[in-house]
C-alpha cells in the first residue's frame, strides 16, 4: 500500500448508537415548553478520508463525514416528534501526533 500512496495514509471508519439530542420545542405561547435531553432513537455514522504526514508529529488530513439519525422525541403536555436527519460534512485540518 505504501508504494501507492507514500506518506499519504487513507481511512475509513463506521459506528453506530444512539441520539440524545437536547429537544426544545414549544408550538404557541401558551403551549408547553419541551426542554431538555432524551434517548430519541439509533443513529449511524461514516467517514472516508486521507492523512498525510508532512513529518513524525504533524499530519494534514482531508476527510467526508456523514451521519444518520432516526428521532422520535415525547414532548411535554402530549404527542411527540418524529424526523430523520441526515448530515454531512467535509473537513481539512492538521493533526499533531503526540
Amino acid at each position: 500500500l505504501n508504494q501507492w500512496w507514500g506518506r499519504a495514509t487513507p481511512y475509513v471508519g463506521l459506528g453506530a448508537g444512539v441520539a440524545f439530542p437536547h429537544v426544545e420545542v414549544q408550538s404557541s405561547a401558551s403551549a408547553t415548553k419541551t426542554f431538555g435531553y432524551q434517548v430519541t432513537g439509533p443513529n449511524v455514522a461514516w467517514l472516508a478520508g486521507v492523512s498525510y504526514a508532512l513529518n513524525d508529529r504533524w499530519r494534514l488530513f482531508g476527510e467526508y463525514k456523514g451521519t444518520y439519525s432516526w428521532l422520535d422525541a415525547d414532548l411535554d403536555g402530549g404527542g411527540s416528534l418524529e424526523t430523520q436527519i441526515w448530515t454531512n460534512a467535509v473537513n481539512f485540518g492538521v493533526s499533531l501526533a503526540f
